[in-house]
């Protein structure tokens, strides 16, 4: 019974937020719809409600396609986060054990996979649905290059503060240098304020273009990657946004054992160890 309270209380929790988007995928889809149809005034407001009350079966679907992305709980995978994402979930559908240290990983995927609408990847995106058409592929395109634009604006301005040291990366590998900055209080994946580090990893979708241009600033100062060596400079920085995904809540499991062996530091098997504890019974039944 425990089980089963657990599981219903997770699956309500999603549900009101999913019914809460969708219902604002569908104002929105009906003011579209209705604009479209040139009214205005009382007429325009009249026709948004009845397309609400009574929407057709693509404006419906659409209002619960979009919702379920808000979520990050749309079963179709897009990208290679999200197929990634698809193959460890069927290693834990049949090892069910391993979801102790990898849950959620629909979410997983999904999470990461938005993340990459807030980066130039998400211009391409929108241009892909814009040749694809559709009902609605004008709509999706114009919310993916919106996305764009405002990402890699912010991100061009993060880039500043990244090599300004007032956004960390994932920091070094050199486990002595690490552990003296961290004496001095630094953090990774960070944002420094008023000689503060606060964490950017609760941030979800933003959390990882952050990283991505931290660690990108990162590669010359604690791995003396030349300037000039872009291909080197990439490597670094998506093995250290990797680290940055890997210590987001919902694979703190995998990222504890993942720098255990990585720094060599106990402590994180330590902390590996009483998250399985704490978590074993959601993880096991949120999919």
């Amino acid at each position: 019974k425990k089980f089963q309270y657990v599981g219903r209380a997770l699956h309500a929790e999603d549900s009101i937020f999913r019914k809460i988007n969708e219902k604002s995928s569908l104002v929105s889809l009906a003011f579209e719809k209705a604009r479209k149809e040139g009214l205005k005034g009382s007429a325009l407001d009249g026709r948004i409600n009845e397309l609400i009350k009574s929407p057709d079966i693509d404006m419906a679907n659409q209002a619960v396609k979009e919702a379920l992305v808000t979520v990050f709980n749309n079963k179709e995978a897009r990208g290679v986060a999200g197929n990634v994402a698809q193959g460890i979930g069927g290693i834990t559908r049949k090892v069910p054990a391993l979801k102790i240290i990898v849950p959620f990983t629909r979410v997983v995927g999904n999470v990461a996979d938005a993340a990459l609408d807030w980066t130039p990847v998400g211009a391409i995106r929108a241009a892909k649905l814009w040749k694809k058409g559709g009902t609605y592929g004008a709509r999706e395109a114009q919310q993916e290059i919106a996305k764009a634009v405002a990402g890699t604006t912010i991100l061009g301005l993060a880039y500043g503060q990244a090599v300004a040291g007032n956004i960390t990366g994932s920091g070094p590998t050199n486990t002595s240098l690490r552990r003296s900055l961290e004496a001095q209080g630094w953090k990774p994946n960070s944002i420094k304020i008023g000689g503060k580090y606060i964490e950017y990893k609760q941030l979800g979708v933003f959390a990882l273009p952050l990283a991505m241009v931290a660690n990108y600033a990162e590669a010359k100062k604690y791995a003396g990657v030349d300037s000039k060596a872009l291909d080197e400079k990439l490597a670094y920085m998506a093995f250290g946004t990797l680290n940055t995904f890997l210590d987001m809540s919902f694979l703190s499991g995998v990222s504890d054992l993942f720098q255990a062996m990585q720094y060599k530091d106990e402590k994180y098997l330590s902390r590996m160890a009483i998250g399985v504890v704490t978590t074993i019974e959601p993880n096991l039944i949120r999919q």
